[in-house]
């Protein structure tokens, strides 16, 4: 399963609302936590560094990026149970939706 943080910044960059360099910032201090990670992060975070060693070789486009980090997230249903605010949970069965359902617990 994938954090809201994790699904709204690779979400954001595939989408272009934040460039390349702002995605490289979020996702260095993410390699310091990789070992803890859990499999679908450290998935993530692996395409990523992937993505970007192919395309400072140009091997790849910016644009294909986005197709294959934006392949990854839709590949799976999100839900994300926070503790932000009690009752809420964070899921998204669509490619490009987060939406917020409330629960009285």
């Amino acid at each position: 399963m994938l954090t809201l943080d994790e699904v709204e910044k690779v979400r954001n960059y595939v989408n272009k609302k934040i460039d390349l360099r702002d995605l490289e910032n979020w996702v260095i201090p993410q390699l310091a936590k990789f070992p803890t990670l859990l499999k679908d992060s450290s998935d993530l975070i692996s395409i990523i560094e992937l993505g970007l060693a192919e395309l400072s070789s140009k091997v790849i486009t910016e644009d294909e990026l986005r197709v294959r980090l934006d392949a990854y997230l839709t590949s799976f249903p999100v839900i994300n149970i926070g503790t932000a605010n009690p009752g809420a949970i964070f899921l998204s069965s669509q490619p490009s939706t987060i939406r917020q359902e409330a629960f009285a617990w």
